[in-house]
């Protein structure tokens, strides 16, 4: 009975240790696979910067001319499964590309029963943004003679 006992240890532990390389190798496998798709941890790091390239490269993939925040929040999730942001830190970093940056723009305000529209600038619905200059004039500032 007992070498039967010590028999069926040895077999579990051998078990055991084939489990263990399978489960290393589709980790390694897995790994591999989330940096071909992009959805790798320095995706998903907190990083400075991270979460902002985040919402701009979903702003990007967006194919709609305008689109909500629902809609980026929906190609975030696309894009980065398990992706979590709060929601008010998602709406204020929209509001500063828009604001900001010459990423996307508000064509829509939104209210209590719509929600804002915003549109990619220089995409069909949203031309680009005018140039801003300042004018110099040739004049010289006479000073007190």
């Amino acid at each position: 009975m007992l070498a039967k006992l010590t028999e069926e240890i040895d077999s579990d532990r051998k078990q055991l240790e084939a489990i263990e390389k399978r489960l290393t190798s589709n980790e390694k496998l897995k790994h591999a696979l989330q940096a071909r798709l992009g959805t790798t941890a320095a995706a998903k790091s907190s990083s400075y910067g991270s979460t902002w390239e985040n919402i701009r490269k979903a702003v990007k993939q967006i194919e709609k001319p305008r689109f909500t925040y629902d809609d980026i929040e929906a190609a975030l999730k696309q894009m980065i499964p398990g992706f979590q942001l709060d929601k008010n830190r998602l709406r204020t970093a929209i509001w500063t590309l828009q604001d900001k940056e010459d990423t996307i723009k508000q064509v829509e305000k939104g209210d209590n029963r719509n929600p804002a529209v915003y549109a990619l600038i220089g995409g069909s619905d949203c031309p680009p943004r005018p140039i801003r200059t300042t004018m110099v004039s040739n004049h010289k500032i006479n000073g007190p003679q």
